[in-house]
This record gives structure tokens, C-alpha cells and sequence, in this order.
């Protein structure tokens, strides 16, 4: 058996400053309870479950309707590999006039042990809501398309799909439907790999900015190595727009997380992807958005409090296009080598857990595009920074009724702006969404 960490014996631990109990002190006063729970929170800290344990459970014998231990006596036995104990323990527990949260735990845990028997586990998973914006067309500020003619430059109204010459305020339904397996190569949730399939379709909207439909696939793993959580991954997506082109995208990208310590950890991500862009009758030119984009990512996440999760962010990337399939100054040349760009994007959010099923995100983005070709139609190199801003709120039907368990639910709202030194590509939006997903284990 392998050990595995839970969430709540990390919670548990993160008040944890210093190590300053020994053993030996243990021996002289073993009855001591602050003694022996102080002593558990500091061998969590490093990992030390057995010797954490046994201070548990020393604890228990004096004061044996600690639920709170109790429950801490569980996940301890299950990252030490012993599920049957746990699950006795845990189904006691069960029957016990619980708080509805220590319930909550209870039940989670009981599933932990019961889906580890499993080596293969799919899960369905079925979403529906509503999403909107103030500015589905992404609108310039100004209004305005500026151009060069003859050598001089000049403006003129500006006019987004479908000929439309100011912002336009839309909403649409959407479902999304996924299939995920997880194959557990362990059954101790050490390494496992995930295949996802899944669909998703936007509708209704009344000047079809917002209507799409997307089909995905994705492969990877989460594998523990060197102190590292290793996850890599491959993804295949076609994304069809009513008012863009169609577009295919393949990516492949390791991810990974190193523990720092109890309060703190540290992730990258590298990525790779590539973009192409079908020209049919209406986007006769789509093909020279096509190209190759790469991105390095590395973040620090700290727990500021139990509930309470800070994450920082850095990324670089750049965009090269795919300019190889055009003849060389001709105006779909001009237009694709224009696309060629490097990127900068910097992120901070926190998460604020208000109890086991609901949190509360924030996230505010800084990103920069330094362009490194004349766009054709200013005759300018393209310059953007864009702000963005955006809060949500995640609730699980558990918590509201039994009877909404397998459901979840969100709110989110979103605010860009996007500043350009080109007029078209200045703009501002705001974007909302509403959303349930009922998933099932199969």
C-alpha cells in the first residue's frame, strides 16, 4: 500500500509554525492531550503519519467521542494504506449525530476507500446554463478601424461581423457533456492515468457571437516522482463558431507541482499547441491566423490561512506563425507573418474556502502581446495589454439538500479590457455565466 495525502489532514496541519515536541517528552508525559495533538500536527507536517497516529489514537483512549480525531484517525489510516480500519471506523462514525460538515467528511472519506478498490473509474458528467456579454463582438472603444491609403493615415467606422457598427449585448444556453476515465495503476491514487472525451454547445444567441460548438479530447497522467507531481498532457479540440472560423487545436503539455511545505507549493507548466484555421466561403482568409504557439508557466500557491489559498503566477510564450504556406510580400504574408508575437502574463487569485463543498475565486491578470511585424492595414507594429478581472462562486447541491448531491453549482463575472495603440483592437467587456453540472460515478 501506498500513502497518500487528504485534504483534511492538510488543513489540520497548517497551523503548524515550528516542530518543538520531541519524542522523549512524549514518554515522560503520554497522557499529556495538547502534548500528543501538537506532537500529531507536526509529524503530519513531515509526513510522519504512523508516529502521528499513534499520538491520535493515544488521545482517543481519553477522550474517545472526538469526532473531530476520529476523523483525523481515519484519513490517517487510509494514507497509511489500512482502508479496512478506516472503513470501520469511518461507518461508525456515519451513525453518530454528526455536524452536517463532519457528515459531509465522513461520507467523502467512505468513498475514498470504497473507489481505491477500483483500478478503472469513469465519470459522466452533464452541464447546462447561461452565459452573456455587454460586448459579444469585442467592439473597439473608439469605434474606429484605422488604416493607411495611399500612404496616409486614416480612420473610418468600424465594422464587426455581420455589419454591425457598435457593441453588441448577446446571451446564449450551452450544455457540455464529458466522459472520464481514471485508471488507477496502484489503486492507492499514486499514478493514474485520465482520458477525457467530451462536447460542449452554445446556442440561442440573438446575433450568434456567442453560439459554438467544441469537441475535445484529452490524455494524461498523474504520476509521483522525485518529490514531484508529474501530469502530462495531450489534447485534441475543434472549435466550430458562427461567427468564426473553424479551428483545430492540438496541444501537449507537462505540468507539475513540487510540495514547498505545509503552508506552500510551487508549479510550472509547459505547453505547446497548435492552431489551424479552415477557410471556407464566408472566412476566406482564415488560414492566416494558423501557427504554433509555446508557453512556460511558473506559479507559487500558500495557504495564507486554512481556507484561505493565495496564488501567484508568471508566464512567457510566443506565437510563431505559419507564414512558410504563403508567397513571400504577398498581402497573406503580410497578414500572417503580422500574427508572429511574444507574450507576458502575470496572475494573482485567491480561493476562499467557505466550508468542504463552497468557494469563493478571485483572479486579476495582467498580459501583454509585443508584436514583431507591421500589421498591414495601420502600418503600425501592434502593441496590447490587457487587464482582467474576474470572481466566482462554486457551491455543492450537497450541501443544500441530499437529494442534490451529484450537482454542483457556479456563478462567475469577468471584465476585460484590452488597450491598444492600434484603434480596432481597443476594446472593453464584460462577461457572466450561470452554471449546474450533475456527475455521476459509473
Amino acid at each position: 500500500m501506498k500513502k497518500i495525502i487528504l485534504p483534511f489532514i492538510v488543513i489540520f496541519c497548517l497551523s503548524v509554525e515550528a516542530f518543538a515536541v520531541e519524542y522523549y517528552e512524549l514518554l515522560n508525559d503520554p497522557d499529556n492531550i495538547e502534548l500528543n495533538e501538537q506532537f500529531a500536527k507536526e509529524r503530519i507536517a513531515i509526513g510522519d503519519f504512523s508516529a502521528a497516529l499513534s499520538a491520535i489514537e493515544r488521545v482517543l483512549i481519553q477522550t474517545p467521542t472526538n469526532t473531530p480525531l476520529r476523523l483525523l484517525r481515519a484519513e490517517l489510516l487510509i494514507s497509511l494504506g489500512n482502508d479496512s480500519l478506516a472503513e470501520n471506523e469511518l461507518s461508525a462514525l456515519v451513525r453518530l449525530p454528526l455536524t452536517k460538515n463532519q457528515k459531509i467528511q465522513a461520507i467523502q472519506l467512505l468513498d475514498t476507500v470504497k473507489n481505491r478498490t477500483s483500478l478503472s473509474k469513469n465519470t459522466l458528467a452533464i452541464g447546462f446554463g447561461v452565459l452573456g456579454s455587454d460586448n459579444s463582438n469585442s467592439y473597439p472603444s473608439s469605434g474606429m478601424l484605422e488604416f493607411v491609403m495611399s500612404g496616409v493615415p486614416s480612420t473610418n467606422t468600424y465594422n464587426s461581423f455581420g455589419g454591425h457598427a457598435k457593441k453588441v449585448s448577446n446571451s446564449a444556453a450551452f450544455t457540455n457533456l464529458s466522459l472520464t476515465n481514471e485508471f488507477d495503476l496502484s489503486t492507492q491514487k499514486k499514478d493514474v492515468l485520465i482520458s477525457t472525451i467530451s462536447t460542449r454547445f452554445a446556442g440561442g444567441s440573438k446575433d450568434d457571437f456567442l453560439n459554438s460548438k467544441t469537441v475535445g479530447i484529452n490524455l494524461g497522467a498523474n504520476l509521483k516522482r522525485l518529490g514531484v507531481n508529474w501530469m502530462p498532457r495531450v489534447g485534441y479540440s475543434k472549435i466550430k463558431g458562427d461567427t468564426s472560423a473553424d479551428l483545430v487545436m492540438k496541444t501537449v503539455a507537462l505540468n507539475g507541482v513540487i510540495g514547498l511545505s505545509n503552508r506552500a507549493s510551487a508549479n510550472f507548466k509547459l505547453s505547446k499547441a497548435k492552431l489551424v484555421y479552415t477557410n471556407d466561403a464566408t472566412f476566406t482568409t482564415a488560414n492566416q491566423s494558423n501557427g504554433k504557439s509555446t508557453n512556460a508557466t511558473l506559479g507559487l500557491d500558500y495557504a495564507l490561512k486554512s481556507n484561505l489559498i493565495a496564488t501567484i503566477s508568471h508566464s512567457r510564450g510566443k506565437f510563431a506563425p505559419d507564414s512558410s504556406q504563403f508567397t513571400i510580400r504577398t498581402s497573406s504574408y503580410l497578414n500572417s507573418i503580422a500574427n508572429k508575437k511574444d507574450t507576458k502574463n502575470t496572475a494573482v487569485s485567491l480561493a476562499y474556502i467557505v466550508s468542504s463543498g463552497s468557494r469563493v475565486m478571485f483572479n486579476h491578470t495582467l498580459s501583454t502581446s509585443e508584436h514583431k511585424n507591421l500589421d498591414p492595414t495601420s502600418l503600425k507594429i501592434r502593441d496590447d495589454s490587457q487587464k482582467t478581472t474576474s470572481i466566482g462562486f462554486m457551491k455543492s447541491g450537497k450541501e443544500m439538500s441530499e437529494l442534490l448531491k451529484n450537482w454542483q453549482f457556479g456563478i462567475n463575472a469577468t471584465r476585460s479590457a484590452n488597450d491598444s495603440n492600434i484603434m480596432q483592437f481597443d476594446y472593453k467587456r464584460n462577461d457572466w455565466s450561470l452554471s449546474a453540472m450533475y456527475s455521476i460515478k459509473l
